[in-house]
């Protein structure tokens, strides 16, 4: 599990405790909304608007982007997530989870509270979250001193057809970004570039946020100098740990050819993924500048895999 009061990553079994922190009988809330919907308290459902169908991709992209722009901007819920907050004698951490929707987002954070149902679950190709959402539990490590509340933000998928466009998926992340001690993206398939489409949010992000002096060549995520590829520029953006978790993953890595082994996810991902290619084609700056966000912009990068579900298993227990 991650630690999100420390920033670190890691995949071990090691105990935790799931403390209740709302007085609601929810298992989450809201803490962040599009301006376009309703909140009902007494049930926590959200409702969308009904006089009008959601607008196309291609209304999306045509409609003009203002401060008026009810659909893309968020809202902070008051009399949900944030009144829990707000009783919370104890330093908070977040772990949001962000990737594409239908991609298992909100399954795997309600695992990770020893639950199947944490978060809304849907078994249509219609997206389930709305916003961003905040689990009422909150994981607490044993042996930490003061002991860190660890709450669990599930947010709203991209490339849902219906829903959300490219500026409200950036606010999404931006939001998460400034509010978390670990930034998960849950994404499915392969290791490949591809995947780097998802996170093209990134690089609008970087230009919102100014640059932070520090010092060069610190230390990567597993305390081991970073190589030239990943070096942490000496002037970089305080941003969250970054967690790359690839979702129903059975495929063997290749061997490396100096040590004879086989690489490990991080070390893929890192020597043949996101590596730039500085070729000069628009397609190959895009990714060469969400590359460069990733390794230089976060505090620490890290990729872990979980296999296809077990038959029997509800439905799987992540690391």
């Amino acid at each position: 599990m991650a630690d999100a009061a420390a920033g670190n990553i890691s995949a071990t079994d090691a105990p935790y405790e799931i403390v209740s922190c709302s007085t609601k009988p929810f298992p989450s809330l809201p803490l962040f909304l599009p301006r376009n919907v309703t909140y009902d308290p007494k049930t926590n459902t959200v409702t969308s608007p009904s006089s009008s169908s959601p607008p196309s991709r291609a209304q999306q992209q045509r409609r003009p982007q203002s401060a008026n722009d009810y659909d893309e901007h968020l809202v902070l819920v008051e009399n949900a997530g944030l009144d829990m907050l707000r009783r919370v004698n104890k330093p908070i951490g977040c772990v949001s989870c962000v990737g594409p929707y239908r991609t298992g987002k909100s399954l795997l954070l309600s695992r990770f509270l020893k639950s199947s149902k944490s978060f809304k679950l849907g078994p249509t190709l219609e997206g389930c979250t709305r916003g961003i959402w905040i689990s009422t539990s909150a994981i607490v490590q044993p042996g930490s001193s003061p002991s860190t509340y660890t709450f669990l933000l599930d947010c709203e998928g991209t490339g849902d057809p219906l829903e959300g466009s490219e500026t409200s998926n950036a606010r999404i992340a931006l939001t998460c970004i400034l509010i978390s001690s670990v930034f998960l993206y849950n994404n499915t398939g392969r290791p490949d570039r591809s995947s780097l489409q998802f996170l093209n949010y990134l690089t609008t992000i970087r230009q919102r946020i100014p640059i932070q002096l520090g010092s060069t060549g610190g230390p990567g995520p597993d305390g081991a100098s970073l190589t030239s590829s990943t070096t942490i520029s000496s002037s970089r953006r305080n941003f969250p740990a970054f967690l790359w978790v690839f979702r129903d993953f059975f495929l063997q890595l290749p061997v490396r050819r100096d040590t004879n082994k086989p690489y490990t996810l991080r070390e893929y991902m890192l020597e043949r993924v996101l590596v730039t290619q500085n070729r000069g084609a628009r397609s190959d700056d895009a990714d060469d500048a969400i590359i460069d966000s990733l390794l230089n912009d976060f505090r620490s990068f890290d990729v872990l895999s979980i296999g296809y579900p077990k038959r029997g298993d509800v439905p799987f227990s992540p690391d």
